[in-house]
């Protein structure tokens, strides 16, 4: 299966129960904004799901889930699984050159 390695820029919205606010401090309080990267699993209309670990079994880890209307953007990063790729091979000094003249390059 194909995925989509991506980054997720998104507020995150707070919840706050250890602490007492006055009106102007919660008006005052930044939402920050975070970026998760990983593999787009889920994309519709309600949430954008985005996974750290893909099992050899299929299954997902570390899945981070995030409500569509606070999504800033999703930047595709690349695709994945690549293709793999054979090592080329090469000798340690690579090939030796001879000078023509017959003669021994040692």
């Amino acid at each position: 299966m194909k995925h989509s390695l991506v980054a997720v820029t998104w507020r995150d919205p707070r919840v706050d129960q250890a602490n007492a606010y006055t009106r102007e401090e919660i008006l005052a309080r930044h939402v920050p904004s975070f970026t998760t990267f990983g593999l787009l699993v889920r994309e519709d209309a309600e949430v954008v799901a985005v996974a750290g670990e893909w099992g050899e079994d299929g299954t997902y880890r570390a899945v981070t889930y995030i409500l569509r209307p606070l999504i800033l953007s999703i930047t595709p990063l690349a695709a994945w699984p690549k293709r793999t790729r054979t090592p080329k091979t090469r000798t340690e000094h690579g090939p030796t050159q001879d000078s023509g003249t017959g003669a021994d390059p040692s």
